[in-house]
């Protein structure tokens, strides 16, 4: 059974619990989707893209990034979470074709309240799509959104999650961009520092959970 909305709704507003966690993680992971996480205005080469994420590793985000105390005080503001019905899955191309300067993305990989400043780009799809061998943009599907306003600190993110066409095994991958912004300079700088650090010590110590049998 893959999550509910409300399982992933937990998971992305940072308080689930580990089951869930685990669930959640393993939905993109075993469907061979990628995950993707990206300051806004950023280019997807210098964000955090993985294929897995282990509970280990989204607990240590929730606190590293205290969102989960944020949401734990009342002070996350739940924008979006919603399914896309399975008939009605958007395209994320709305309009134009692929390779033209025109052409317009979806709007629902637009943040709610900062559409202009919190999206997901073109250049992130196609970052998914080379590491997920898909040959077209307009073959992912926009299967569900949420977007959260984590107010402690001061950060607004969109989870976009799409699906692209089945593998031989008869699988879509599910695939997750995180968009996010911090609004405050100070804040944000720090957390350049922190993702910086984050992303240079990650590898080796996904390595020793792997080799340790901890790591999924």
């Amino acid at each position: 059974m893959p999550p509910t909305l409300a399982q992933y709704h937990a998971y992305h507003s940072m308080v689930c619990s580990p089951p869930t966690a685990k669930q959640c993680g393993e939905s993109f992971q075993r469907s061979g989707g990628i995950i993707l996480f990206m300051p806004a205005r950023s280019a997807p080469d210098l964000s955090d893209s993985t294929n897995t994420l282990s509970p280990l590793t989204y607990y240590l985000l929730v606190v590293v990034s205290f969102t989960g105390l944020s949401t734990l005080l009342g002070l996350t503001e739940s924008v979006d979470a919603r399914e896309i019905g399975e008939k009605d899955q958007a395209a994320v191309i709305a309009s134009g074709k692929e390779g033209d300067d025109a052409i317009n993305l979806s709007p629902l990989l637009r943040s709610i309240r900062d559409p202009a400043n919190i999206a997901v780009s073109i250049d992130a799809l196609k970052y998914v799509a080379k590491h997920s061998n898909v040959d077209k943009l307009s073959d992912f599907k926009i299967v569900r959104r949420f977007e959260y306003d984590f107010r402690l600190i001061g950060i607004n993110v969109i989870m976009i999650h799409m699906a692209s066409p089945a593998q031989e095994g008869g699988t879509r991958p599910l695939h997750l961009i995180e968009v996010y912004q911090v609004r405050n300079p100070v804040l944000r700088s720090i957390s350049r520092v922190i993702l910086t650090c984050f992303q240079s010590v990650w590898p080796s110590i996904e390595s020793f959970l792997s080799l340790a049998g901890l790591g999924n």
